[in-house]
């Protein structure tokens, strides 16, 4: 039997790639999350956003199942540990009462509100013929938060999200729809917090490419369960710094270099990633083997995720329902509170059985 806290972590990942998670999610997310499950100050919910994929990748339940196993399974990768008793893993798509929250939310939220939302302006832009479902997203999105809302009264509840620096306006949009709803009837939902990370990486990891974030639609990530042979052909095939052709060419800088850039994530010795830089500037050495030297930190840190993975996916061979059973366990809590924050909201709202309605 589960106690849950009233100071909690919610946050997830859409479930839409095949090949799963990337350097980009292990800097940007997975670290952060490793942090908060081991400091045992929060109950954990992370979102397996199957729904939300949906919006984006609807046709091909087959990809959607595979996402989901082994984005569940890069979790498990790095560290994340839901037989601890507050971590859990959420399917998204399998909480019957967030997608009733939703709904309860969108009686609330204004359309000239939703479509002042950045997010949504961008990701329209590159939508040819948008669904309803895409269009209302953002307020999914708030139901996915308030979905384990601590109530009111209890002591010092909190309900936080881990998010960049740069995406903390994202988080706006639900504390607009709950500053709505309370105001309408009174205290019931809380309003998100961002929780920030230490470093200044999260969420900006450069893809291999240059041209902008590690992305799977851009082909310029490496994967968590890349083998070592194939980070040595994506190393090699990065891109470099066009105003230098020959290793004797000077350039003012490696700020913008992914290689460099990696290296000064990644590679444990920074005295060498600083004289590195200084002879690169100078023309004392090129590009092959900055390049070199990266491979073997990238494995050296892929590793023992690697290993982990391998350990969970023999545990699978052995139990097939194993993975399942750790994404329903958490479900389950999830649901529990879930639905108490909607009967909370139905009798707010009026919409409780008559003999159920408390007095107000």
């Amino acid at each position: 039997m589960f106690t849950v806290r009233n100071q909690r972590v919610l946050t997830g990942m859409r479930t839409s790639s095949e090949e799963g998670l990337h350097l980009g999610h292990y800097v940007g997310a997975l670290t952060q999350w490793k942090a908060q499950q081991d400091n045992n100050e929060y109950e954990c919910f992370y979102l397996l956003a199957d729904m939300q994929a949906l919006t984006t990748h609807p046709g091909d339940p087959k990809a959607l199942r595979e996402s989901i196993r082994v984005t569940a399974l890069d979790w498990l990768s790095v560290g994340l540990d839901p037989t601890l008793p507050h971590v859990h893993f959420v399917q998204q798509s399998m909480v019957p009462e967030r997608h009733a929250l939703a709904v309860l939310l969108m009686q609330v939220t204004r359309y000239k509100v939703l479509m002042r939302n950045k997010t949504l302006q961008e990701e329209l832009a590159g939508q040819a013929d948008a669904s309803v479902g895409f269009m209302v997203y953002p307020v999914d999105q708030a139901a996915d938060i308030l979905m384990v809302c601590p109530p009111f009264g209890v002591s010092d509840p909190r309900l936080l999200v881990p998010v960049g620096r740069d995406q903390e306006s994202h988080l706006e949009l639900q504390r607009d729809i709950v500053r709505a709803f309370n105001a309408m009837y009174g205290n019931i939902l809380l309003p998100c917090v961002a929780l920030f990370p230490e470093g200044e990486s999260a969420g900006r990891l450069v893809g291999t490419d240059g041209s902008g974030k590690m992305s799977k639609s851009k082909g310029n990530a490496i994967y968590l369960s890349d083998p070592a042979n194939v980070v040595r052909q994506k190393v090699m095939g990065m891109y470099t710094d066009p105003r230098k052709l020959a290793v004797s060419d000077t350039v003012p800088d490696t700020n913008g270099h992914p290689v460099f850039i990696y290296h000064r994530l990644f590679n444990p010795d920074q005295g060498w990633v600083e004289q590195a830089s200084e002879d690169y500037c100078t023309g004392k050495i090129g590009d092959v083997p900055i390049k070199k030297k990266l491979i073997p930190v990238l494995n050296d840190l892929l590793d023992p995720i690697r290993a982990e993975r391998a350990r969970h996916e023999a545990l699978i061979r052995k139990r097939p329902q194993y993975l399942g059973e750790i994404v329903m366990r958490g479900t389950e809590v999830a649901g529990k509170e879930t639905k108490r924050v909607v009967n909370e909201m139905q009798e707010a709202m009026g919409i409780a059985y008559p003999n159920l309605r408390k007095k107000r």
